[in-house]
């Protein structure tokens, strides 16, 4: 109940700033990269349980990455050290302790305040064992609601820099449409099958696949594995007779999801190459085509040999894609 409570309150205190005027307000673009996290505190309360609990939610790990990344790159300042760069900073949390003033904890969510695509959360509590608890309570919304913040962003670049030749192509082969950016460039393509990719380095490579195969019993859990597997062998590796497929030693999980009102199964795992050392994650959607009755799948991954380009965001950026999906209607 609480966190449903909490949830109806978020909603209802959400703005956008406007000008005085009306008018929505011309604001600088948001500083800072896709999922970080700028926290500003005093340093009793970021030494507290309070700082302890955040970085416990925000910071902990990514799922099925092979290189640890946590799910924020949290950055804390002081209240005296939020600059005009710091002020426009994509994603915010303001955690205030006071007594005096306050006597109960409470919320306050606000949008493109300072800054285009901002999300500013702001935390009043009277002590800091009061604010521990609600963050703590309150732990998965909070991270629901930066993670809608970054996948919106992620969606508006993918819809903004879209391919029209890559989504014509797309929606004739597959009858459905979906937003990839003009970076994209096809690599392989057959009568029921295309993989797409694109390098952000010389040492990372991410990109996805798209098929279709018949649908058997439906949507189950079972053969999106198989029909992954078949489809990834057309992604060859560096040495002769090597392809992609899938790495079983941890094996891959799987959940359904709803993606613009079509029911899909989600599968995350790793891949790797057969004849090959190379490897990465991976995330798969499958569901079935209402129109056709077919089962389609989008399979999307990453290769990076560079610890600093990282997974965490190239993974979130193919996603995002795949929220862009509309089959026809």
């Amino acid at each position: 109940m609480k966190k449903l409570l909490f949830f109806l309150f978020a909603i209802l205190v959400m703005t956008s700033c406007e000008s005085s005027g009306g008018g929505i307000r011309s604001l600088p673009p948001a500083t800072g990269t896709p999922y970080s996290l700028l926290v500003v505190s005093s340093k009793a309360v970021w030494d507290s349980s309070v700082g302890d609990t955040v970085k416990s939610i925000f910071a902990q790990d990514v799922e099925m990455l092979n290189i640890p990344e946590p799910l924020y790159s949290i950055i804390n300042v002081a209240p005296s050290q939020v600059t005009s760069v710091l002020d426009r900073y994509r994603n915010i949390f303001y955690l205030i302790v006071n007594k005096e003033k306050y006597d109960r904890t409470h919320i306050n969510v606000e949008f493109d305040k300072k800054a285009e695509e901002q999300t500013i959360i702001t935390i009043y509590s009277p002590s800091i064992d009061s604010m521990t608890n609600y963050i703590g309570t309150n732990g998965d919304v909070l991270l629901a609601l930066l993670d809608k913040s970054e996948r919106d962003r992620y969606i508006t670049r993918a819809k903004k820099y879209s391919s029209e030749s890559l989504k014509k192509q797309i929606y004739e082969k597959f009858g459905f449409l979906i937003d990839i950016p003009s970076n994209y460039k096809i690599r392989n393509e057959k009568d029921d099958f295309i993989w797409i990719s694109y390098d952000p380095s010389s040492l990372s490579n991410i990109g996805f696949t798209i098929y279709t195969f018949e649908s058997g019993d439906g949507l189950d859990v079972v053969r999106p594995l198989v029909a992954r597997n078949e489809a990834v062998m057309n992604i060859p590796g560096g040495n002769e007779g090597s392809y992609m497929t899938t790495e079983m030693e941890i094996e891959p999980t799987y959940k359904r999801v709803i993606i613009n009102g079509q029911p899909w199964i989600e599968m995350r795992g790793f891949w790797k190459m057969h004849k090959d050392f190379l490897g990465g994650p991976f995330v798969n959607f499958t569901t079935q085509d209402p129109a056709t009755g077919k089962m389609v799948g989008i399979d999307c991954y990453v290769m990076s040999q560079s610890y600093k380009d990282g997974m965490r965001n190239y993974i979130r950026q193919l996603e995002a894609m795949v929220l862009t999906l509309k089959f026809k209607e």
